[in-house]
């Protein structure tokens, strides 16, 4: 069944802190335990959570984050292209179009690095034109990482959500220490979705000062769900950017998720999930109308795929293990 406004709060609040105990999220929400748990369950067993992760924050990797926009000469692209954009070190998805063109996300670090992502995708032979944004995001912090943090890393990559007992009694650490060992690594106050808005234009939680961020991860559109990016030109700066978030936020509150800001043009990438595919339309028409907006595209995706990238090699490394296989 397509999601609701309370599964939708529940994702958010667990896109804050996946960690989050049932009997936290039924006090935010003014409901039981029960119905938290029972509403988390369904979500887990529909494979809207597929399942709960850790990732490096931007500043321990070193990195920064950017979207492309390819515009393919002669679609629908291959999957022999889907799998040569995935070889590149810096790619960690692959969007393909419902206009075929592809869509990817890629981390990199410095200018040298993205120059030879630049390169590397204009030189593939279908592309025609790429529109190229680096995004506004949270950089995190960075921290030194000891055995004692290693240990309890390992177990949260093995479950985000063991708890302080488990941990202690996995790594034969006191649950004082491990207490301290996850404030140094994930912060106290919860994780937050890296990229998402919020007034500042850089995520949509105020939090991001973590080394590592726990995070589900969930594909609401797996619950029945139309799934779309409206693309945003306006004009103006941080200020008309916010403005316009706010009523995205506010007209409409189960279908906007969240929003990626360029930082190398005045751009939004906002996406919308509709039950109904013809209401898309409708927004489209009535962010036009929005005041600083200077057009409006639909960006429709009906396939990604995801590849190692540089989050996944930052594990390898750091655990000296073989590179994970690619997951679709």
């Amino acid at each position: 069944m397509p999601v609701d406004l309370i599964d939708k709060q529940i994702l958010l609040l667990l896109g804050e802190n996946p960690r989050t105990s049932y009997r936290a999220l039924g006090r935010a929400l003014k409901l039981s335990v029960t119905a938290v748990r029972n509403r988390v369950v369904n979500l887990e067993a529909s494979n809207v959570i597929r399942r709960y992760y850790l990732y490096p924050s931007y500043a321990m990797l070193g990195a920064s984050f950017c979207t492309a926009i390819l515009n393919i000469a002669t679609p629908p692209p291959s999957e022999e292209f889907r799998e040569r954009l995935g070889t590149h070190p810096m790619i960690d998805r692959v969007n393909f179009l419902a206009d075929g063109n592809v869509m990817i996300y890629a981390d990199y670090v410095g200018s040298k690095e993205l120059d030879e992502l630049t390169l590397f995708l204009h030189e593939l032979e279908p592309v025609n034109d790429i529109e190229f944004h680096t995004l506004l995001v949270e950089k995190g912090k960075k921290c030194t990482l000891t055995s004692m943090h290693l240990q309890v890393l390992r177990c949260l990559r093995k479950d985000v959500r063991m708890s302080v007992n488990e941990i202690a009694q996995l790594t034969r650490l006191t649950q004082r220490r491990v207490r301290k060992l996850l404030a140094d690594l994930i912060g106290t106050n919860g994780s937050a979705e890296a990229t998402w808005f919020h007034e500042k234009g850089l995520g949509d939680y105020r939090t991001t000062q973590q080394c590592f961020h726990p995070c589900p991860d969930y594909d609401v559109a797996e619950g029945g769900s139309t799934r779309f990016l409206a693309r945003i030109a306006f004009r103006g700066g941080d200020e008309k950017r916010r403005k316009i978030v706010e009523v995205l936020k506010r007209e409409y509150p189960l279908e906007y998720w969240f929003t990626y800001a360029s930082a190398s043009a005045p751009v939004l990438f906002s996406m919308f999930l509709v039950k109904v595919a013809n209401y898309s339309p409708q927004i489209i028409n009535h962010i036009n109308e929005l005041d600083g907006v200077e057009s409006v595209r639909p960006i429709i995706y009906y396939a990604h795929h995801f590849y190692p990238g540089p989050k996944e090699r930052f594990w390898a490394q750091l655990f000296n293990t073989s590179e994970p296989h690619t997951k679709t």
